[in-house]
């Protein structure tokens, strides 16, 4: 859910929005609630200095479909500032992106990793 909701914030919805309608929607709560927006406003709080940390390890990131650049993105955040053991953000992404776009599970595994 945190993937959708960052997608649709980076195509230019307000993210306070977006994620109280996909939170709503799912009617998570608790613990699963306060991880979804978490995420969503960790990573778009710094999605300047997670894109500089990506960089070096895209070619184009630009060409990336919005599912993995925001997966890819998402993964940073947790690797990097909620300190998630790698081992678990890693996979979790990868496996997130295998349902939006399997032929980028390599590369999101990949970057991540590094």
């Amino acid at each position: 859910m945190a993937l959708a909701v960052v997608v649709r914030c980076l195509e230019g919805a307000y993210l306070s929005r977006a994620l109280s309608r996909a939170v709503d929607a799912a009617r998570l709560g608790g613990q699963d609630r306060s991880l979804a927006a978490d995420l969503a406003y960790g990573t778009v709080r710094r999605l300047l200095a997670i894109d500089a940390r990506l960089a070096p390890f895209l070619a184009d990131a630009s060409r990336l479909p919005a599912e993995v650049s925001a997966a890819l993105r998402l993964g940073a955040y947790e690797l990097l500032w909620r300190g998630t053991p790698p081992y678990a953000a890693v996979s979790a992404w990868v496996e997130v992106v295998k349902g939006v776009s399997g032929r980028h599970a390599g590369l999101v595994n990949a970057v991540l990793r590094r």
